[in-house]
């Protein structure tokens, strides 16, 4: 399977709040109780967009990576595979991916946020 990380840019924010929004919303929801302004402004003020990432398989958009490299180890914020695409080994291919750019940067760990 053959993905390609294609960086997200600015104008392509509100697909980006959708997406992560359509991932982590029911986990968020039956925890803290969902809002919209809240987690739109903690997307903006406490991520940088250059850490974000549209998973592509061919021309199609499977999922949306959030990384970055953070001393030693590189840390997933956000992978998450679009509801249309799961079960097909995505996740598993992604996470392959980043275990490979962290070891070419000399990164010692990966490490990765998660809901579940």
């Amino acid at each position: 399977m053959k993905l390609v990380l294609e960086p997200i840019v600015k104008s392509e924010f509100e697909d980006l709040f959708v997406r992560i929004k359509e991932g982590i919303f029911p986990y968020v929801d039956a925890v803290f109780g969902w809002d919209d302004k809240f987690q739109r402004q903690s997307l903006e003020n406490e991520y940088s967009l250059d850490w974000f990432y549209w998973v592509k398989m061919k021309q199609d958009r499977v999922g949306v990576l959030c990384y970055k490299r953070h001393n030693a180890s590189c840390h997933v914020h956000w992978l998450i595979v679009f509801p249309e695409w799961r079960q097909r080994n995505i996740g598993t291919s992604i996470m392959a991916f980043v275990q490979k750019k962290a070891r070419e940067s000399g990164c010692t760990a990966v490490t990765l946020s998660s809901f579940k």
